[in-house]
This record gives structure tokens, C-alpha cells and sequence, in this order.
């Protein structure tokens, strides 16, 4: 096995920080999106809708 380059390792641990914040970027408007789906169920239901 061949030694990893430093500048291999910067490389890699930017790509892992990327993925990282697109994923958490998804996961949270995945999230906020349900909970608006879940207020506005809510309203619905006190509307008598």
C-alpha cells in the first residue's frame, strides 16, 4: 500500500465536510417541512375542515 500524500488527506477531509453539510442541509429541511405539515394538519382540525 502506497503512503497517502497531506494533500491527499486535506482533499479527503474537505469532501467528507462537504457531504457532511449537504446532508445536514437536507435533513433539516426534510425535517422543517413535517413539522409544517403537522401545524398545519392541526389548524385543519380545529377549523373543522
Amino acid at each position: 500500500m502506497r503512503e497517502i500524500t497531506p494533500v491527499e488527506i486535506i482533499l479527503y477531509s474537505v469532501f467528507l465536510y462537504l457531504c457532511r453539510l449537504s446532508l445536514r442541509d437536507v435533513f433539516e429541511n426534510s425535517i422543517s417541512d413535517k413539522s409544517l405539515i403537522v401545524c398545519n394538519a392541526k389548524q385543519m382540525e380545529g377549523h373543522g375542515i
